[in-house]
């Protein structure tokens, strides 16, 4: 599972500390900061852009670092539609957490309050949230597949001893 950090670009050391407290966890972490292109030019702004909506896509959850501004803004408005689309299902988790690094909460914005759903201003407790349900939603995993791959074998020997 992957998480996409939505947090301020200027933010650096932050959400670099953030990234590697969940890759010590094991997610995979996606922080556009990282991504090897400058986007100063155009052309590098349009990449930028596309690989964020690429990484939006794949992620089983989008961590809002606040205080934002308006690209945050823009990735939770899009992260909030792929939900509510055939893109998530019963078999695809799309969360999306708060960290608050400052004293105001989601409660306070009107528009994002109702599509969050776990926010804290501890890191840990939010790795915490993302752990517990990472972890114990198993979507589409190797074991289910397994087990269905028996039944289907054991069905066709069935059908095979009836002939």
């Amino acid at each position: 599972m992957t998480v996409y950090i939505a947090a301020r670009y200027a933010e650096k050391s932050r959400n670099s500390k953030i990234a590697l407290e969940l890759r010590k966890l094991g997610f995979d972490v996606v922080l556009p900061r990282e991504f090897k292109v400058r986007a100063d030019a155009r052309e590098k702004s349009k990449y930028v852009y596309r690989e964020c909506l690429n990484a939006l896509v794949r992620s089983s959850t989008l961590l809002v670092v606040s205080p934002f501004g308006r690209d945050v803004a823009f990735e939770i408005g899009f992260y909030q539609c792929l939900r509510q689309s055939e893109l998530a299902g019963p078999y695809r988790p799309m969360h999306i957490v708060r960290l608050n690094t400052d004293e105001h909460e989601s409660i306070e914005d009107d528009m994002i309050s109702n599509a969050v759903d776990y926010e804290s201003n501890d890191i840990r407790e939010v790795c915490n949230y993302i752990s517990r349900y990472e972890k114990t939603e198993d979507f589409g995993s190797t074991k289910r597949k397994r087990s269905l791959k028996k039944k289907f074998n054991s069905d066709a020997k069935m059908r095979v001893a009836r002939a």
